[in-house]
């Protein structure tokens, strides 16, 4: 992922962990899960 928006690896943990704060989660499987829950994302 970071290669691809030309970030650092430690940039883009950094906005995941903002990320699952902000969405009271402690993984990608579960932001995923609550944004497509929440009407935030649609997942395929």
């Amino acid at each position: 992922m970071s290669r691809r928006l030309q970030l650092s690896e430690r940039t883009v943990a950094h906005h995941l962990e903002r990320i699952f704060g902000k969405l009271g989660v402690g993984s990608r499987a579960e932001a995923a899960a609550t944004a497509e829950r929440e009407g935030l994302a649609l997942l395929p």
